[in-house]
């Protein structure tokens, strides 16, 4: 993120940092091959997180007297991903208050 925070490089979304960071150490570790698509498929781990065993209820909880949301340097698309995997409870935009 200092990378592109400094112009180093261009605006990058979290992902492709990701990508990078994943691609750098398997070279550096010297990990064997593994193929674009496991590439990929090991890079969007992120986006299937599991949330810690009590997350869920408490968010819910929350949600019953107060707006909930998430608050990341994560993308949309990493964010709504975690949500739908993990069941996390965030507040859709045709909910009403």
């Amino acid at each position: 993120m200092n990378r592109v925070r400094t112009g180093e490089l261009p605006w990058t979304t979290l992902d492709e940092l990701h990508r990078q960071m994943l691609d750098t150490l398997i070279d550096e570790f010297e990990i064997p091959s593994l193929s674009t698509a496991e590439r990929d498929e090991f890079n969007r781990v992120w986006h299937r997180l599991t949330p810690w065993p009590d997350a869920v209820e408490g968010l819910t909880r929350l949600k019953r007297k107060f707006i909930i949301a998430p608050l990341s340097n994560g993308n949309v698309a990493l964010l709504t991903n975690m949500a739908k995997h993990g069941g996390l409870p965030w507040v859709s935009s045709r909910q009403s208050s």
